[in-house]
């Protein structure tokens, strides 16, 4: 009760602040730091000891980039649910692994839009679940790729619908951080006191690459294109199961039966329980080594058994086996 009745103008008690860190060159380096704790002064990069002195009760603990890693990529498994294209570029979350900035997944929601409602009935869910996690996220929706990223960083509201008519308005008054241009650029377009992207866009494209190079001129485009992200990567991971049967069998109907006990282990054991089926693959493999492939390509994401039987059922009756099967193989991607 006593924090409550201090005066507004004092700043949060600093005990309550967490301090993540790492060893770079035989130096603890502050890696992630509790919101907050940017009052004090604290930045990725700097000394532990430079960061305990301005808060000095702070938590700490070992950052585990792996961990973390690790993390994100089942936040974009997770986000399968909403789309199947989900990507996290590892190798920039590599290359720049003290930028918090490069800690997030993009979703392409286009072709997922109708099966939600819309743009703000699918951002209220994304929203709704990730608190249910006690997640603290920034979101946007934008056109492109790199419009989101920025929007979603450096928009002055979170969560953030951005239409494509109000695309370069949203994004012109962001500053040059929002480019995702490397350090060295940045510093020399602020140098000529260029700090905003609607400053940049000014100056004639010639100029641009003479002066500083074709990544400015790059990144712009990226900015304003409505191209895929091509160096972003899909999450790889997939699950399976792998049924040999003890008799090879060339009736639909026993194929069918076993076919369910896969499913079963399939969604029961294999499949976390935050993630539905949106593509399943059926592989069956012949005496003869001959495989039948099946890909079902469901119009929502789904666990419910019954419906994908029924439509494994159609999937099997539709398939013409020159031999008898004895491996059934179940993937979801």
């Amino acid at each position: 009760m006593k924090r409550r009745n201090q005066q507004k103008n004092n700043k949060p008690l600093p005990e309550s602040f967490f301090l993540f860190h790492a060893t770079i060159k035989n130096e603890e380096i502050v890696f992630r730091y509790s919101g907050e704790a940017r009052r004090y002064g604290i930045f990725a990069g700097m000394p532990l000891s430079q960061a305990l002195s301005r808060l000095p009760s702070a938590q700490c603990f070992k950052f585990e980039q792996e961990l973390e890693e690790k993390l994100l990529t089942r936040l974009a498994l997770w986000a399968n649910k909403f789309s199947p294209l989900v990507y996290f570029n590892r190798q920039e979350y590599r290359e720049n692994i003290l930028d918090i900035r490069y800690s997030g997944i993009v979703i392409d929601i286009g072709g997922s839009l109708y099966l939600f409602g819309g743009e703000q009935a699918l951002l209220d869910k994304v929203i709704s679940e990730l608190q249910s996690f006690s997640l603290s996220v920034r979101i946007a929706i934008a056109p492109t790729y790199a419009a989101a990223w920025a929007l979603a960083r450096y928009g002055q509201f979170s969560p953030l619908i951005c239409e494509a008519n109000n695309l370069s308005a949203l994004l012109l008054r962001l500053p040059l951080s929002a480019l995702r241009i490397d350090h060295q650029l940045e510093t020399a377009l602020k140098e000529v006191n260029i700090k905003y992207i609607g400053e940049l866009v000014k100056i004639p494209k010639e100029q641009l690459l003479i002066r500083f190079g074709p990544q400015v001129l790059t990144k712009l485009e990226q900015l304003f294109s409505f191209s895929e992200p091509q160096e972003s990567l899909c999450p790889q991971e997939f699950f399976c199961t792998k049924q040999s049967l003890e008799h090879p069998l060339k009736d639909k109907s026993a194929l069918e039966r076993y076919t369910a006990l896969s499913l079963d282990e399939l969604i029961d054991e294999k499949l976390p329980a935050y993630l539905a089926i949106a593509k399943l693959e059926l592989i069956f493999t012949g005496i003869n080594r001959q495989k039948f492939t099946k890909t079902l390509l469901l119009t929502a994401p789904s666990r419910n058994k019954t419906h994908l039987l029924a439509l494994i059922r159609i999937a099997i009756e539709n398939v013409s086996f020159s031999t008898a099967i004895e491996n059934i193989e179940l993937i979801v991607r």
